[in-house]
């Protein structure tokens, strides 16, 4: 036998004992060594397409489902929690605010939750107590109840939690939850300690009670109990592929029992957060969820009840955060038309004196006249320092009388009657309105607020309101509409008390409304001057539906008290509801003036706007 044959038997021989061979003699082909799949960011978030919106609902599961709808694009992973569940829905609210995800109400026969899962794409779910998942399609979902321990549920999403305890019921939960600190989620049985321990070990906690409890109703729920244990444990038992979920549905769970736990959720990381964006939520406990997704998308969440220009610390931090894109939570902020344009009001941050964008609220304490002539009151007995020192003087006197904030004010008489038709024919001075700006603008460095008053003879009193327009775009300015000076065409002045009809007023209000709007200035305080009824006619008909503006009847007669007690009750007879209301204390016509304690004492109702002249 031949070398050559004797070495390939040799090999023949080893083959046959190893069940291989290769005779390749090119290099070998290396397998890839498989490489874990990169963290996914736990959502998509972006801001919403309008500048301001209106999620108009009461109901906790549409809140949610429209906050998560108007900020996220796609979801890994959402926080899922029983709707009537205090405890629990307050858990899912501080997980997704801590971890970026989206948070979200279960309910029995509840279709909505379902597409908004679908929508966002989402690949598992985080359960917080016994959610139902009846109404799920649960195909390939993977199912992660939420563990008590903090660290575990952060290792879980991707990020590092701190549980604190939950706060105790009948508080106000959506405070709390604004109160806690990045990472922070609510956890039970947790001491709140900063090294991230949920405080548990010796403590006995409400899931060992209610196993205690179990374990006393006999043998057949201890049966039950282990076979649940069981299923559970063979659920979570890893898989080949960590990230896979199981193929076959979650089937339903009753109320009182937590899902099963179903494959396990892929590496998840932080979510970019949005920029610029925030949510104006009310005081309602329905919104608490939804509140928990607007902190996960990163907005910034202010509180308020009711009209945002109302609220001065809203005002304030909505017009420092100058804000890109504005989410309004709940019905009590009005339609979303009313929401947009008092959200953008607020939005200016523009204050007015006294705080925030209403005159209502408030009451006043003004000096009337004109800085062109001594002759028509106090207000132009002195300089403008002067005059501005001396409405602070007067004003002071009011504030120990009363819990109410009272802010010095100027009524400035721009037009004036006059016995003369002049070149117009109108039986009216208009003087320049240039003349008025030194003393509004020191007025509202001095934080006291200014009533232009019109007094227009034959000239309608929008025609000569257009003509100051300009003044109008103070934020502090106001107007008065004095009908005593208002003419028809062939009457002059002291030969009759002059009227207006309350068409024509109606039309002020609505072009001052409008101006009011459309510039997003703060609401304007409309008076009309009144000490006979005659003066408005049907009264009964002025438009009260505009809260660009707020209307005060402002009673102006002079004489002795009783007479003036009796003018004002006459007044207040079927008067319009949510007008303001003003008494003049006349310096020299009165007998006697009231003092500040008379007036606020023995006028009722209590005054909204005094003045002097």
């Amino acid at each position: 036998m031949s070398l050559l044959a004797a070495l390939l038997a040799l090999v023949l021989l080893v083959a046959g004992c190893s069940g291989t061979v290769d005779l390749d003699t090119e290099d070998p082909v290396v397998s890839p060594t498989p490489t874990e799949e990169p963290a996914r960011p736990i959502a998509d978030a972006r801001a919403p397409d309008a500048a301001y919106s209106l999620i108009p609902a009461t109901d906790p599961a549409e809140l949610a489902i429209g906050v998560s709808r108007a900020y996220l694009v796609g979801a890994q992973v959402a926080v899922l929690a029983p709707q009537d569940d205090r405890d629990a829905v307050l858990r899912a609210a501080s997980i997704a605010a801590a971890s970026g995800a989206p948070a979200l109400l279960s309910s029995p026969d509840d279709a909505t939750l379902d597409v908004e899962l679908l929508r966002l794409g989402v690949v598992g779910v985080v359960t917080v107590g016994a959610v139902d998942l009846d109404a799920i399609d649960t195909t390939s979902l993977i199912v992660a109840p939420a563990p008590d321990d903090a660290a575990e549920l952060g290792a879980m999403l991707g990020t590092s939690l701190t549980g604190v305890p939950l706060p105790e019921p009948g508080g106000d939960d959506v405070a709390a939850l604004l109160d806690l600190a990045d990472g922070e989620v609510f956890a039970p049985g947790a001491s709140g300690g900063s090294d991230g321990s949920d405080g548990s070990e010796g403590e006995s906690t409400e899931d060992e009670s209610t196993e205690d409890q179990a374990g006393t109703e006999g043998s057949d729920a201890e049966g039950t109990e282990d076979a649940e244990n069981s299923e559970a444990t063979d659920a979570t038992e890893p898989a080949d592929d960590a990230s896979a979920a199981s193929t076959e549905p979650v089937t339903g769970t009753s109320p009182a029992q937590e899902p099963t736990a179903v494959g396990e959720l892929p590496a998840l990381t932080a979510a970019k957060p949005v920029e610029d964006s925030v949510v104006i939520a009310g005081r309602d406990q329905a919104q608490l969820t939804a509140i928990g997704t607007a902190l996960a998308v990163g907005a910034d969440v202010l509180r308020t009840t009711g009209d945002p220009r109302a609220d001065e610390a809203l005002v304030e931090s909505l017009g420092a955060a100058d804000p890109s894109s504005v989410v309004g939570l709940g019905t009590a902020m009005g339609d979303e038309e009313t929401f947009t344009w008092r959200a953008q009001t607020a939005a200016t941050g523009t204050q007015l004196p006294g705080g925030a964008q209403l005159v209502t609220g408030k009451r006043y304490v003004a000096l009337y006249g004109s800085p062109v002539t001594p002759s028509l009151g106090l207000l132009g007995e002195q300089g403008v320092d002067e005059t501005i020192d001396r409405a602070e003087r007067y004003a002071a006197r009011y504030r120990s009388l009363t819990e109410d904030t009272v802010v010095p004010a100027l009524e400035i008489i721009v037009t004036v009657a006059s016995s003369s038709a002049g070149d117009d024919g109108d039986y009216s001075n208009e003087w320049d309105p240039e003349t008025f700006v030194p003393l509004i603008e020191a007025a509202a460095d001095a934080g006291q607020y200014v009533v232009l008053d019109f007094q227009p003879g034959r000239s309608s009193f929008l025609e000569q309101v257009h003509e100051y327009e300009e003044l109008l775009a103070y934020p502090h300015v106001g107007i008065a509409l004095d009908p005593e000076w208002r003419l028809k065409p062939d009457q002059v002045h002291l030969q009759q008390i002059g009227s207006v009809a309350t068409s024509e007023v109606n039309e002020v209000i609505e072009y001052v409304a409008d101006y009011v709007r459309e510039n997003q200035l703060p609401q304007k305080l409309v008076v009309l001057h009144q000490f006979q009824l005659r003066m408005i006619t049907d009264r009964q008909d002025l438009d009260t539906s505009r809260s660009e503006v707020a209307l005060l009847i402002h009673a102006d007669g002079q004489g002795s008290q009783g007479a003036k007690q009796a003018t004002w009750r006459t007044l207040h007879e079927d008067a319009p509801e949510g007008v303001m209301w003003g008494w003049k204390n006349f310096v020299d016509e009165d007998s006697p003036m009231l003092t500040p304690e008379q007036t606020y004492r023995g006028v009722d109702p209590v005054p909204d706007f005094v003045s002097y002249q």
